[in-house]
């Protein structure tokens, strides 16, 4: 008897429970509650977030004196207003053709133009503008076929041409490419052998034609400069030092014009000029390369004018 009394009990409550679980609130849906399904924790059922509604929308009243302080929206335009105009990857030799940084050459024609400048090796500097990273790259390289096949573009920019400029007493007048590279690596360290007398070789070498990396001279053909070498600061510097019959200046053709006195010395029977540098005869020298893409763009025509237009001032 007391058994079937709280069998009763029993289910009695647990109908209860199940009807007061069954029931929502009034228009929600009912779902079926298993009672025997085993209790899951709290903490691991999915709790739904209600959307938090965003305390700074991107469009939001002005305040009187312009946008709302710390306003996201605001740090965005302030970031968009200071984002670089154009950003140039930078060879270090073509840094090197450069009478100064290229903001400060660009700054006299460009005032408000931001440039955001990476330096990079001359191949890797036009793999930038290829991969989108760089709008325009400046170097000195040539593009291969597989750059131009990417449809990259190149402007002449500005060319160096490089020359040796021997002391005016010196009778030595000709030298073929592998006497200068003796000559310039200390391996001839007299002018004897050469037809110039024992005059001893002293080297002098302007920091305006020589690139940061002293074997890339294109005289050299990857040796690496004598250490006994003198570094001036510029062609004129050289110039002005060439005391004894020995001495033996690298510098830019352009520097000449104001020397009518000095003469470069052909090489292999090449007389160095401007219009032999672009034939491909006479190959000591370096050009200047704005590379960019097929759609460039209008700052890069901008800036690729006024390095043409200043071009013709840079001679050091």
């Amino acid at each position: 008897m007391h058994a079937v009394v709280w069998t009763v009990a029993t289910l009695c409550t647990l109908g209860v429970a199940a009807l007061l679980l069954s029931e929502g609130a009034p228009g929600e849906e009912l779902l079926p509650v298993d009672l025997h399904a085993p209790a899951e924790p709290l903490l691991s059922q999915e709790v739904t977030r209600l959307p938090v509604p965003d305390p700074w929308p991107d469009v939001v009243p002005a305040a009187p004196g312009g946008a709302v302080p710390g306003h996201p929206a605001a740090a965005r335009a302030a970031a968009a207003a200071l984002a670089p105009h154009l950003r140039v990857a930078l060879s270090p030799r073509a840094a090197a053709m450069l009478p100064d940084t290229l903001a400060t050459v660009l700054e006299p024609e460009l005032p408000e133009l931001r440039l955001a400048v990476e330096i990079d090796s001359d191949r890797a500097a036009i793999e930038r503008v290829i991969l989108g990273r760089a709008d325009t790259a400046l170097v000195v390289a040539e593009l291969t076929p597989f750059e131009v096949q990417n449809g990259l573009r190149e402007r002449t920019i500005a060319e160096r041409v490089l020359v040796l400029v021997p002391h005016p007493r010196l009778s030595v007048r000709t030298l073929t490419a592998r006497q200068v590279r003796e000559l310039l690596t200390g391996s001839l360290d007299t002018w004897t052998s050469l037809g110039g007398g024992d005059a001893r070789v002293r080297i002098l070498v302007s920091r305006g034609a020589l690139p940061p990396t002293q074997h890339s001279l294109p005289f050299l053909l990857g040796d690496r400069l004598t250490n006994a070498a003198v570094l001036l600061p510029d062609d004129r510097a050289c110039l002005a030092d060439l005391r004894t019959p020995g001495d033996l200046a690298v510098v830019a053709l352009d520097a000449l014009e104001a020397h009518a006195e000095l003469r470069p010395l052909a090489i292999d029977g090449v007389i160095p000029h401007l219009a032999t540098y672009q034939r491909g005869e006479y190959p000591y020298g370096f050009t200047l390369r704005l590379v960019h893409g097929p759609q460039p763009g209008s700052d890069t025509r901008v800036v690729e004018q006024a390095l043409l237009r200043r071009a013709p001032a840079w001679r050091r």
